[in-house]
């Protein structure tokens, strides 16, 4: 329920510090306040124009693995099974890390 709650008051652009205070202020403790908080902060890949570098990475890697998977199965670009769907998974991997949301 305090995860809910939490992830609300952050959707709606409220800052992790005023969060933060209110929890303290209804009596939790602030060591484990910051705790949970830090779950939901955004990570240091995330941010900035490396996160969309990440990002842009991740979306070329899985357009690529579209390309086997599609290669794989017309015959027009055979490959080892599955290297196309490996591919993609991957390129998800470039995407989440950056801060993308699936």
């Amino acid at each position: 329920m305090l995860a809910t709650n939490v992830a609300q008051r952050l959707q709606h652009g409220e800052p992790l510090e005023s969060i933060h205070a209110d929890l303290v202020a209804r009596g939790l403790d602030p060591q484990a306040v910051s705790r949970f908080l830090a779950a939901f902060a955004p990570g240091k890949w995330e941010s900035g124009i490396r996160g969309w570098a990440i990002r842009g990475v991740g979306v070329f890697v899985m357009l690529v693995g579209g390309f086997l998977v599609f290669g794989n199965q017309i015959g027009f670009f055979p490959t080892f099974p599955f290297a196309g769907t490996i591919t993609v998974f991957i390129g998800a991997g470039f995407y989440v890390a950056g801060g993308g949301k699936i």
